[in-house]
């Protein structure tokens, strides 16, 4: 998938590469029309000369256009590759716990006590507003807790390394914490069982959506890879189903 889409982002680039050609082309018999129109301008030919410039200038837009649509497709290339670069670093493996009873809170699905507050430096799950109005759910770095005001300060994972990342309020019931360890021994009470509606970081990107879980880690450990990965169906999706590592799998969030 990784090689897959530097591919497709080399040749966008050769895309916009010869497009740039094309309007150095253009551009260059506009330079050689222009004098023609001036020498022309109180001949009778002159109606030539301007014909041809109005036909070059058409054909600068349209190349133009082509290279914003290409530039545009090359950067959504660019931001998916970065996300995904992201998430693989971050899909290191969890600490285990190797105890077979009473693992200890976020361990897997286990929820933390109340008033649970996450640490600076933590990984949550956080609803921020879109542009359209609704609310999307991010991953998250917590900057701080402002105990006075009882709210996070946090910054969009993906927007962290960015010169200014904008950063976000949020009280604590729109921030889901995620798992910090994963149960060696696969326990019931560390795991979402079959059919589970959850929510999960989709692949590739850095935001939750809902889906149901087709089968556990449990469930798959006879394979060493998938051992602490879970089979997901999200939403809406075409893609009939996700290998998602645990620690991006959480409870749905109680306020939607």
């Amino acid at each position: 998938m990784f090689t897959n889409k530097q591919k497709e982002l080399e040749e966008y680039c050769q895309k916009l590469y010869t497009e740039e050609l094309n309007y150095l082309k253009v551009s260059n018999q506009i330079k050689k029309t222009l004098p023609k129109v001036v020498k022309n301008k109180n001949n009778p030919k002159f109606n030539k000369p301007v014909q041809d410039l109005l036909l070059l200038h058409d054909q600068v837009n349209e190349v133009v256009d082509k290279k914003i649509e290409i530039a545009t497709k090359s950067l959504d290339i660019t931001q998916s590759l970065l996300k995904q670069i992201v998430t693989q670093e971050l899909s290191r493996e969890l600490p285990l716990f190797r105890g077979k009873s009473l693992p200890p809170q976020l361990c897997g699905k286990v929820q933390p006590k109340e008033n649970y507050i996450a640490q600076p430096g933590d990984l949550v799950c956080t609803a921020i507003s879109n542009d359209l109005g609704s609310v999307d759910w991010v991953l998250c770095h917590v900057k701080l807790f402002n105990h006075e005001k009882q709210e996070y300060c946090l910054v969009d994972y993906f927007d962290e390394n960015n010169k200014s990342p904008i950063k976000h309020t949020a009280k604590p019931d729109k921030v889901m914490p995620l798992p910090t360890s994963l149960s060696l021994h696969h326990l019931p009470s560390t795991e979402f069982e079959k059919n589970t509606k959850v929510y999960a970081m989709y692949p590739d990107t850095t935001t939750f959506y809902p889906a149901k879980v087709l089968s556990s880690p449990g469930e798959r450990r006879t394979s060493t890879f998938q051992t602490y990965y879970y089979v997901l169906e999200f939403e809406g999706d075409t893609v009939p189903n996700h290998d998602i590592y645990s620690r991006w799998v959480i409870p749905i969030p109680k306020k939607l």
